[in-house]
């Protein structure tokens, strides 16, 4: 304490030891231009005229303000200054040892700082509500992520604000904006961790996390995951793509295993087909002769009751005949003699070749008159006959109704063999190409193969289906020649 005269009036112990005077140095009625000498002799004050560091100190105290500061001292002490001036004129000066309360302010100040630098750097978005839904802390990439407004983000702002604008905008869908406002408020009344993932209308996908604080409030980031969400896309595309083209390379592989297979059986049907047509066609020849010239020789004998028995065997004959000409007809390369023909008289002459069984009804529409196709009458007739015969056995002895239609269209004429049989069973469907394949007890299984050979020698095509409720359609078709309304127009 110092008088008007600004001279020592009182002191205590701890002054002494703070400031660390000598023993016996302070004395009441000392004045305070020698302590401050003392004091800038010492170095207290830093370099400079001691004279001159006295005089300022000495005419601040005459100067009777009220003063309060922080010192640091040469040997690191921190203090705390504090002067008040007294009514008389003199004043009061308290020093505190602040130093360890300094040392906790600064690390205090420097982990706000790096805590500070590190929201500002973070990639994510970050947010702190307290318990009254209020924004007490964020950084720039909350604000970012939130496209919220400069206006609207900031220190204080409800948070039910902040939501009500997302709403608005549209970042919450086509929802009703206040109570998806109430929702989302409700929701964090309940102290529950939340996390989801969510993307926007611009492509931008986004983690959303919010987790209770134990006093109250929550904690808010947004994690951008665009470049994640994009690789999975990435990758999955490429997943599919792989497997697309394991399906497409396990589909080649069993083709051209099934081909391979094709191969080999149709090698071995053309090792075959000579020795066939030697050793079996020429016996068989000599055995019809024969059937024939004891039919004739016995014919006006009565009650021996052959006459079945020789209609059996010359059917046989015939069948195997029909086999073998089978045989013959798909491994032997042959060229086509083709004509232009028109079709639907062709048709109706071959129709009338064939023997329909009884109880099947033939119904014709043919609607190509008038055009002309180029194809090998012969060959063709073979087909037209096969398809027919096919459909006539699949109704078998309960009947049915056989219908052949023609018609042309764009680049091609066509020709439909449908039938009121039971159709094809799935599982076979897929395999009735296939040479030497059968579902008939008597049979090679060369007559569709050979169908499609024909056609395909032609340029054309031959397909077969099930019908919507009953049967089978069987479709052959030709590239489209001249119309015989156009040859005629182009003699003239």
């Amino acid at each position: 304490v110092y008088d008007a005269d600004i001279k020592l009036a009182a002191f205590n112990r701890q002054i002494i030891d703070l400031m660390g005077y000598p023993p016996g140095f302070l004395r009441l009625g000392m004045p305070y231009e020698e302590i401050a000498r003392f004091k800038a002799e010492r170095g207290d004050y830093g370099p400079g005229d001691v004279d001159e560091q006295v005089r300022k100190r000495v005419l601040n105290r005459r100067g009777r303000k009220p003063n309060r500061k922080e010192r640091t001292w040469p040997s690191g002490m921190v203090t705390l200054m504090r002067r008040d001036v007294l009514p008389d004129g003199g004043y009061v000066s308290t020093h505190t040892d602040i130093t360890e309360r300094k040392k906790v302010v600064v690390a205090l100040e420097e982990k706000t700082a790096l805590l500070e630098t590190t929201f500002a750097n973070m990639a994510q978005g970050f947010a702190v509500f307290d318990a009254s839904q209020k924004l007490v802390a964020f950084n720039d990439k909350f604000a970012e992520f939130g496209h919220f407004p400069p206006e609207l983000i900031r220190l204080g702002t409800p948070r039910e604000e902040l939501l009500r604008y997302r709403a608005e905008t549209g970042i919450f869908g086509q929802v009703d904006v206040e109570d998806a406002v109430q929702d989302r408020l409700d929701s964090a009344a309940t102290k529950e961790f939340r996390r989801g993932e969510h993307v926007l209308a611009d492509g931008t996908a986004f983690l959303y996390q919010r987790a209770p604080m134990p006093g109250g409030g929550v904690i808010i980031t947004f994690t951008d995951i665009t470049d994640r969400i994009q690789a999975e896309d990435q990758v999955r595309h490429i997943n599919e793509s792989l497997e697309e083209k394991v399906e497409e390379r396990t589909a080649e592989l069993k083709s051209a295993q099934e081909g391979l297979i094709r191969a080999e059986r149709l090698a071995t049907l053309g090792q075959l087909t000579g020795t066939v047509a030697h050793e079996i066609r020429n016996p068989l020849g000599a055995v019809s002769a024969t059937a024939k010239t004891i039919e004739l020789k016995i014919q006006d004998v009565d009650g021996l009751g052959l006459t079945d028995m020789f209609a059996r065997m010359n059917c046989g004959i015939r069948r195997c005949d029909n086999i073998i000409t089978e045989l013959l007809d798909f491994a032997r390369v042959k060229g086509l003699e083709v004509e232009p023909t028109p079709l639907d008289s062709w048709v109706t002459l071959t129709l009338g070749e064939i023997s329909i069984p009884q109880g099947i009804s033939i119904h014709r529409t043919l609607d190509a008159q008038g055009v002309v196709a180029d194809f090998d009458r012969d060959r063709l007739r073979r087909v037209l006959i096969n398809v027919v015969d096919n459909a006539c056995q699949a109704m078998g002895e309960d009947g049915g109704e056989l219908t052949v239609a023609t018609r042309a269209g764009g680049d091609r004429v066509v020709i439909t063999i449908t039938d009121t049989g039971p159709g094809i069973p799935e599982d076979v469907l897929p395999k009735i190409f296939e040479p030497l394949f059968s579902t008939k007890q008597f049979g090679v299984g060369l007559g569709l193969p050979t169908v499609c050979q024909i056609m395909e020698e032609h340029g054309g095509g031959f397909e077969i289906a099930n019908g919507e409720n009953v049967g089978t359609r069987a479709t052959l078709w030709l590239p489209l020649a001249v119309s015989l309304d156009e040859e005629k127009r182009a003699s003239a």
